[in-house]
């Protein structure tokens, strides 16, 4: 591993410009380099400021979601300032947010400016680009988006303004809220910052509202998650396979089609490090996202279609360099995919194996299930050797199956080749 902390600026300052996806910022740039976010800045932020600015640092980051961040070099000739950030391996962007993550995120944003204010600071753009999460809390991350007020003075309606977005309702933080309301909390209160802490506060979201039924669902009664001896169904049938690549230095997995988070909750509690748990159903993450908020658990919830994840675009890296883990796994989803999106069992075969880097494990439904017997006479395609033939092309090792107790359900473990 590179030593970041012991290169010459010169060094380290061409180092990140060629690891950057962000070539054009010109206040700022930042990479990732050995699996750590490095970033440079330049003379205009913190020139003058930046003693200042390390004051309320500590503070920012405890209480106020400022990313960690450790100083690792200031070049005072050539008014160059180096930071290591706390790496986040699963980030996520604004458009795979929940609708409360998108609250948290907005009060995160009022809340570190409301903060930083006091201390002659403003964040000069307060947009949903500049936060992702670590694991299930909101993260502040733009470290270019701090200015001091006295190199330009701050006019609080003006930054509300801003930070709603009010003139451009679909890329602003005013998400579904309705105009008047927007309008009222910017022009229509003498206190712009407070009221709109206060109404995001009181903003309530139906947790128990979701596509497929209404939350909670709780575990079998006689399973105790942390005790795979109790486990009994689709749990045991799963677990008799994950305890065949466990030990195989396998540290991260994603569950694909998480639904109420059951399968995410059993990986994590067995010392998976790093889980990210992907649906289309905003209501169920929104229920994983509660129960795992304001803690250090390593669960990350993406609002996501499988089938509409991209590679890079510009400066936005790719949803499988951001999620991509050691395993992917994918309970009750193949037929889902199959009959109510019209999508080819190879397909969706490419897509998991582009997550799921050393292997997979996922469930088949067969066409004589009670799920899908009205569908027998449909996709003559989704068969059990083309769903084989399909993962085998991508995942060219061995593979292995447990039939579940109905004998219509089948749990596939797909490895690559050596």
């Amino acid at each position: 591993m590179i030593n970041l902390k012991n290169m010459d600026y010169n060094q380290l300052e061409n180092l990140i410009r060629k690891n950057t996806v962000r070539e054009s910022v010109k206040l700022g740039i930042i990479a990732e380099i050995d699996g750590c976010w490095v970033r440079v800045m330049f003379d205009g932020f913190f020139s003058g400021y930046f003693n200042e600015f390390d004051k309320i640092k500590n503070e920012a980051e405890n209480d106020y979601g400022l990313i960690k961040t450790e100083i690792i070099g200031r070049d005072m000739k050539g008014k160059r300032t180096f930071f290591l950030h706390k790496t986040i391996k699963s980030w996520t962007h604004w458009q795979e947010w929940t609708e409360l993550q998108w609250v948290d995120g907005a009060l995160l944003t009022l809340k570190l400016q409301q903060f930083i204010h006091k201390h002659n600071f403003y964040l000069i753009d307060p947009h949903m680009n500049n936060i992702t999460f670590d694991g299930c809390n909101p993260v502040w991350i733009d470290y270019d988006s701090f200015k001091h007020a006295t190199q330009r003075p701050l006019n609080m309606r003006k930054w509300i303004r801003n930070f709603w977005h009010a003139r451009n309702p679909s890329s602003g933080w005013c998400k579904s809220i309705p105009k008047d309301i927007i309008t009222d909390l910017i022009y229509g209160t003498d206190d712009p910052m407070g009221d709109s802490i206060n109404f995001l506060e009181k903003y309530e979201v139906d947790k128990h509202k979701t596509k497929w039924t209404k939350y909670p669902h709780l575990l079998p009664e006689s399973m105790n998650i942390i005790n795979p001896k109790t486990y009994s169904g689709k749990y045991k049938t799963f677990w008799n396979l994950f305890t065949m690549i466990k030990g195989d230095n396998v540290n991260s997995v994603i569950d694909i089609g998480c639904s109420k988070g059951n399968f995410t909750e059993l990986i994590e509690r067995h010392g998976i490090k790093r889980v990210v748990a992907l649906d289309i159903d905003s209501g169920a993450l929104n229920n994983i996202y509660t129960k795992y908020k304001g803690t250090d658990k390593p669960i990350t919830v993406v609002y996501a279609d499988l089938m509409s994840l991209y590679d890079a675009c510009g400066y936005i890296l790719s949803s499988y360099d951001r999620l991509k883990c050691d395993v992917a796994i994918a309970v009750a989803v193949i037929h889902h995919l199959s009959f109510f999106n019209n999508v080819e069992l190879l397909d969706v075969a490419k897509k998991i194996s582009k997550l799921g880097e050393k292997y997979a494990i996922v469930e088949w439904i067969d066409k004589r299930d009670k799920y899908l017997k009205n569908k027998k006479n449909f996709r003559p395609d989704y068969n059990r050797a083309n769903f084989i033939n399909s993962f085998t092309k991508y995942y060219t090792g061995k593979w292995f199956s447990k039939m579940s107790e109905s004998g219509t359900r089948e749990m596939f473990l797909f490895t690559r080749g050596e």
